[in-house]
């Protein structure tokens, strides 16, 4: 180093970010912070000449790089006499340390400040996970199936909670299989910045109902005497009511059975018709039974004699 001509170099504080390096020009002194500062794109570097060796004519730089051997140089600026001069570097690479020194220059040779580092701070980890390509919530139907897709960025690993679970990759698809209830899948990434979790919320719809109405255990049509009782009988799935309707009404159970009696000649229709919880879907059955005449009592009275 040349000994007379004296430069310090800012003590910094870093803030901290990301690669390739772009320098613009050198600020005036009075608009230079007292020391080095470092944001998430770009460092603000920061020199002081406190001698200059009897030749104020100086010119002044910065070198720097990722390592001692920096590597890079920022542009050479006029600068008259003592004082801070300070320029700004960007696109500064994520999570990477870098070494800065200033440098003065006058009639005499060139001075060099000690070497400083800083290392930039770590991009931060996001995450988004879809379900049919929505953030959520859908809503399918019972018992069907949706896909799960994510990305993340700036992450080495992500795993899987809720009602999922296990190591997934930073980026990915999965289907859910099909489901019978409503669920939430939540995943979380992590890098050097940190982690980050996003979840998407998948309802089902109320299930279809179904009903099945046998009369005398037959899905009809059967045909009985006048004056006799058919036995009906139902069952039904994922159904909350059910009401009967034609030749018979009422609320009726979601699966029982009745006898009701044939008291006409005539093709009797029974009707069930059942709902499932919130009334969006139904099911309907029917059975028919016929009732025809049966052959006429006859009887013949005795004859009463009289005198």
């Amino acid at each position: 180093m040349t000994k007379n001509l004296l430069i310090k170099i800012a003590v910094f504080s870093a803030i901290f970010l990301m690669a390739s390096f772009t320098a613009v020009n050198f600020a005036k002194a009075d608009n230079c912070p007292a020391n080095t500062t470092v944001s998430e794109t770009s460092a603000n570097l920061v020199g002081e000449i406190t001698d200059d060796g009897g030749d104020p004519n100086l010119e002044v730089w910065f070198d720097y790089g990722k390592s001692t051997g920096y590597g890079s140089q920022t542009s050479h600026f006029s600068k008259y006499g003592l004082g801070l001069f300070c320029t700004s570097v960007s696109s500064l690479e994520s999570c990477a340390t870098y070494h800065y020194r200033a440098v003065a220059k006058n009639s005499a040779g060139t001075s060099y400040g000690v070497d400083y580092s800083f290392t930039t701070k770590c991009a931060p980890v996001s995450v988004d996970i879809k379900a049919n390509g929505s953030d959520g919530p859908i809503t399918i139907s019972y018992n069907s199936s949706a896909s799960l897709s994510w990305t993340s960025a700036n992450a080495n690993s992500c795993s899987a909670s809720g009602n999922w679970s296990g190591s997934k990759s930073t980026s990915g698809s999965e289907s859910t299989g099909n489901l019978t209830s409503s669920k939430t899948y939540t995943i979380t990434c992590t890098g050097p910045g940190g982690s980050a979790s996003d979840s998407v919320t998948i309802n089902i719809s109320s299930p279809v109902p179904t009903v099945d109405l046998k009369a005398n255990s037959s899905n009809g049509p059967i045909t009985l005497n006048y004056k006799d009782y058919v036995s009906l009988s139902w069952t039904s799935q994922n159904a909350a009511s059910c009401d009967a309707s034609g030749d018979w009404s009422g609320s009726k159970a979601v699966s029982s059975s009745e006898s009701i009696q044939l008291n006409s000649v005539k093709t009797y229709t029974f009707t069930i018709t059942c709902r499932n919880t919130d009334g969006s879907q139904t099911a309907t059955d029917s059975v028919q039974v016929t009732s025809r005449a049966k052959l006429p009592g006859v009887i013949t009275k005795p004859a009463v004699v009289t005198y």
